[in-house]
């Protein structure tokens, strides 16, 4: 017989649902509520790439936009140096549009709600959060991952609707840029976004993964 299959979607932590508005967000961060802020995420680790990509386009970013970045716990002393050289010639008006922190865990759920667009690594977890709190999204999926799994989670989440894949060597300032103004200077855009990771996300999944599991063990 065939086996039974039922798709219940990927749990989140409980924090997730609570829902923050993103300007108070932003100001909880220490930034301004009404300008655009993108959130880049590594991952636990922190992503070399996007860390480079970052402090390599500082100051186009910040000449339009926020920026909270997470870093990653192990990456955090030399990425700091690295900052702190290069923040020597940035103005103050922009350097007060940037932040960097090792890794966001109890305040995930601000960081997220406080993002208008995420930039991020392409592991289950991460899209999952992101699609909880209706984020667009640009999905670099680490080349390295085993099975090339991160790969084809972005591609997949690609297909609803609420993110775009760029794939590392295409880390490129020319196309990245091009694609965060695309979306932040587009209200439809980032609305339609917004909506297709809702579409995607599938809240209760813990709770329907519980209740097969009890179905299957009162069988």
């Amino acid at each position: 017989t065939k086996a039974k299959v039922s798709v219940v979607g990927n749990p989140v932590r409980e924090e997730l649902s609570r829902e923050i508005p993103g300007e108070q967000a932003k100001t909880s961060f220490g930034f301004n509520p009404k300008q655009p802020l993108i959130l880049f995420l590594g991952g636990s680790q922190g992503s070399g790439r996007i860390n480079d990509f970052v402090i390599g386009n500082i100051d186009a970013l910040l000449n339009k936009y926020q920026a909270l970045h997470q870093v990653g716990k192990e990456k955090f002393a030399e990425y700091k140096l690295q900052y702190d050289f290069v923040a020597k010639n940035l103005p103050p008006a922009l350097a007060a549009n940037y932040k960097f922190s090792e890794f966001f865990d109890e305040n995930l759920n601000e960081a997220l709600s406080a993002a208008d667009l995420v930039v991020s690594r392409a592991g289950a977890g991460a899209i999952f959060e992101i699609a909880s709190k209706g984020k667009p999204s640009i999905l670099i999926p680490f080349p390295d991952a085993a099975a090339n799994h991160q790969k084809e989670n972005a591609y997949r989440y690609a297909e609803s609707g609420g993110a775009v894949v760029i794939e590392e060597e295409n880390l490129l300032p020319s196309i990245v840029l091009a694609q965060v103004e695309k979306i932040l200077n587009n209200l439809d855009v980032r609305n339609n976004m917004s909506a297709r990771a809702k579409d995607f996300y599938q809240a209760g999944a813990a709770s329907r993964i519980a209740s097969h599991i009890l179905e299957l063990w009162q069988a």
